[in-house]
């Protein structure tokens, strides 16, 4: 994990920390005198709190999460958007949010990294053949007996 945390890539670090110090900025000067004032430091607050997270995510080999985690991500993503369907928190006439207390979660956005997943999943066991979806998703879903 320390190769990986030594191989990372300088110049997208040094990217994020310029948005972190332009969106700060921005933030500032659209809230300065408003009763928003002060949501600035929950910007970078909220960037230095995700930062280690996408440190540790970065640190770590996505094969494991391909071969061992697709199904089950897809699933869980899946049980999420049909409970946002009949659950889910409406603002602005779209129902699409689940409601955490702290904060609002689109499952959609875990959906789209699931999919992603899954379609390396499949292409790997291919071999770089064509993919064939609902033929593909049928095995699968008949040989685990689901």
């Amino acid at each position: 994990m320390l190769v990986k945390l030594k191989n990372l890539d300088i110049p997208i670090l040094f990217i994020l920390a310029c948005f972190l110090v332009i969106s700060t900025f921005v933030i500032y000067s659209a809230t300065y005198g408003t009763k928003y004032q002060g949501l600035h430091i929950n910007n970078a607050v909220m960037f230095l709190v995700l930062l280690i997270p996408m440190l540790l995510i970065a640190c770590m080999d996505y094969r494991i999460v391909v071969r061992h985690l697709s199904w089950i991500l897809y699933g869980i993503s899946i049980l999420l958007l049909v409970y946002v369907m009949f659950k889910g928190m409406t603002i602005n006439g779209s129902r699409r949010w689940i409601n955490l207390g702290i904060m609002q979660f689109q499952p959609s956005e875990l959906a789209k990294v699931s999919v992603i997943l899954l379609a390396a999943k499949l292409l790997e066991k291919r071999n770089g053949d064509t993919l064939h979806l609902f033929k593909d998703l049928n095995i699968k879903l008949f040989q685990q007996g689901l």
